[in-house]
């Protein structure tokens, strides 16, 4: 007897990757076959339960009354050693307060990188639709203290919970049975939980391993408000908007942990809807190629409409690379606003939107001409032919490399930070949260001429790095560059990193076009988890002992395999790369000995004294100058151009 088929299997965990990153709506096989009982329909309430953003569903697990003081959610992986431990506080719970003042109720949330879990989910909810919650929650019970996630263990424990083999097996081959976990799934995502255990106590959010004593207090505080809130209303009204309430408050404390800083983000000149005088100003980063950000613009377009006069909704071009259409579509827009004036521009945005799946160079002349625009200002400017509107993408492109803005759509609300295409209820909670937070800010201070500014005032400045008092020598280091440079671009880097691969691609491009203006200096950082990084740095030390500058780029080169696809740093392929540039054998092999292992030593400290933990990394600065900027990470060309500018001291 098959547990579970290798194609349902298979199905639900590509379902499950699919909704751990991109969100989509999952369709299933046409062929699989149903449950030979007519069940619930995938998402339907539980009798009686009032609808919420945390719902109870006849599917789920759920062992208490319906109308108890306290309902807790749980999202969890019988395979995740947290979930195991939290299951225990679970059941004690379940001991502690009586059905009327607890319910519990098990979602199923398994992690993609969790394989056992999968089926297992799938098999306890074949139980509980089999059985009922109570079966449903005995099944988990004995799943998370056994441990034995084998499909025969699953079947076994599915009879002793009440459900036979052929039910059980009819049950867990159902589509409808894996719909079901993708259901939890997707709703998990749109509740923010992004791991487990996750649980909602009348919609406040804990997540984690949490303590029994954290459960029992916030049990107790919702039982204390409900039984204050519940005979002033009825129970389904007072509990839909406590979960409501809870879980809203949950959001914000959610986002603002994730990331605490208020950014300043400048309006600039970009288009803008709604009154300057708003008490939020919501910024949006967008691609009119993405289709994320097109059903961003349908969220942004409610939220103005619910909030009116309060809400200013401010447009950046962010369009991403691998667009093809979205540069030319962000031109043609601002040269809407710049000709036409920020409605204009509006109206170009709503235009392609709506188009997006069809952009290029008949939909843009459409859509321009419907504006009023020229064929011809039309085509220069999507062409990238009009400098003015050039400069506005290029002032946008800045500031997405300052905020490190990775991806479309993206968001800061009063500078807080929020990412990716949220549901609505999101953004009204964050919203909520910075209309009262201004609202007293002002009542503090009094009336402030430009309301954004005034609540941006405290906020992290977007920009370039801040010069670091630090002088790096250059002395028994490799250098290529001319002797006339003004500044040295200093990277830190280990052969073996495939990031530091990727600097020396980015780099070189950057050297054609700027070449003139800097020296690069090497220092090696070979990070102690690449086992390969300290011979090929060696390696690289001893062609600079024997042949010097030339001799070091010539092994760099053939280290790095920049003339192929891979590094090439295996001790074979290093002995090769030294008979072809001629080093001597015998210098080479006390060299991989460890012979020159001070030099590299130094430039480890230099690193931590920079401040520098990984690879890699760039420091910039002037010849024998006392300050630079330091950069982590593999910069974009035009981040490196402009840290460049500010060492030549040029405006940026």
């Amino acid at each position: 007897m098959r547990p579970m088929t290798k194609a349902a299997y298979a199905f639900l965990f590509l379902a499950l990757a699919a909704c751990s990153s991109s969100q989509k709506e999952a369709q299933g096989p046409a062929d699989a076959a149903p449950p030979a009982e007519k069940s619930a329909p995938i998402g339907a309430l539980a009798p009686g339960e009032p609808a919420t953003r945390v719902p109870v569903e006849a599917d789920d697990i759920v062992v208490g009354s319906p109308t108890a003081d306290v309902t807790l959610v749980a999202f969890l992986d019988f395979e995740c050693p947290f979930c195991i431990q939290s299951f225990s506080s679970l059941t004690a719970l379940r001991d502690a307060y009586p059905e009327s003042q607890l319910r519990i109720v098990l979602k199923q949330h398994p992690l993609p990188s969790h394989e056992a879990a999968i089926p297992a989910a799938v098999a306890a909810q074949a139980v509980s639709v089999g059985a009922g919650g109570d079966a449903g929650f005995e099944f988990s019970r004995e799943l998370f203290e056994r441990r034995d996630l084998s499909f025969g263990a699953l079947a076994d424990a599915a009879e002793r919970a009440g459900v036979d083999r052929e039910k059980y097996s009819e049950l867990v081959e159902s589509e409808e049975t894996v719909q079901r976990v993708i259901a939890d799934l997707k709703l998990a995502a749109e509740l923010g939980v992004r791991g487990t255990p996750a649980f909602f106590v009348n919609g406040r959010m804990l997540t984690g391993l949490t303590e029994l004593e954290t459960f029992q207090r916030v049990i107790d505080e919702e039982r204390s408000q409900m039984r204050a809130l519940v005979p002033k209303s009825s129970f389904a009204r007072v509990y839909a908007e406590r979960v409501d309430k809870n879980l809203r408050t949950s959001l914000v404390e959610g986002l603002l942990a994730a990331d605490p800083l208020t950014y300043r983000v400048p309006v600039d000149g970009s288009p803008i809807d709604g009154p300057k005088d708003a008490l939020v100003t919501l910024v949006v980063f967008s691609d009119f190629e993405c289709p994320y950000c097109q059903r961003a613009e349908n969220t942004v377009r409610a939220l103005r409409k619910r909030y009116g006069n309060d809400l200013r909704v401010v447009f950046k071009h962010a369009p991403l690379p691998f667009h093809r259409n979205a540069r030319p579509a962000a031109r043609l827009a601002v040269l809407a606003q710049a000709k036409k004036g920020d409605a204009a521009f509006y109206d170009a945005a709503t235009r392609l939107f709506a188009q997006r799946a069809e952009l290029g160079p008949s939909a843009f002349l459409q859509i321009g001409a419907s504006l009023g625009l020229t064929e011809a200002e039309i085509e220069q400017a999507t062409l990238g032919e009009l400098p003015f509107v050039e400069a506005q993408l290029t002032r946008d492109a800045d500031l997405v490399e300052d905020l490190e803005v990775r991806g479309t759509p993206h968001f800061f609300i009063n500078g807080h930070r929020l990412v990716g295409a949220q549901p609505l209820e999101t953004f009204e909670a964050l919203i909520d949260y910075e209309l009262s937070h201004a609202k007293s800010e002002l009542a503090r201070a009094g009336d402030a001429q430009d309301i954004y500014e005034f609540l941006q005032k405290d906020g992290v400045s977007p920009g370039l790095p801040e010069p670091i008092l630090v002088s790096v020598p250059t002395t028994d280091r490799p250098k290529r560059g001319p002797k006339t440079a003004k500044a040295e671009i200093h990277i830190f880097s280990d052969y073996q990193c495939p990031f530091c691969r990727k600097a020396e691609q980015m780099l070189k491009s950057f050297e054609a076009e700027h070449g003139e203006d800097f020296v690069v200096v090497w220092h090696d950082l070979p990070l102690e988890f690449h086992k390969r990084a300290l011979p090929a740095a060696r390696a690289g030390r001893e062609a600079f002992r024997q042949k010097g500058d030339a001799g070091f780029w010539a092994m760099h080169r053939l280290l790095f395999g920049l003339d192929v696809s891979v590094a090439l740093i295996e001790d074979a392929e290093i002995e090769a790369h030294a008979k072809q540039l001629k080093l001597n054998e015998r210098g080479l092999k006390e060299a991989l000995s460890g012979a020159l292992d001070a030099t590299i030593e130094a430039d480890r400290e230099l690193a931590q004294k920079l401040g520098i933990e990984g690879t890699p990394a760039f420091f910039v600065t002037r010849p024998a100058g006392t300050s630079g900027y330091l950069i982590k990470g593999v910069p974009s060309q035009r981040r490196l151009e402009r840290i460049l500018a500010l060492t030549l001291g040029e405006q940026p």
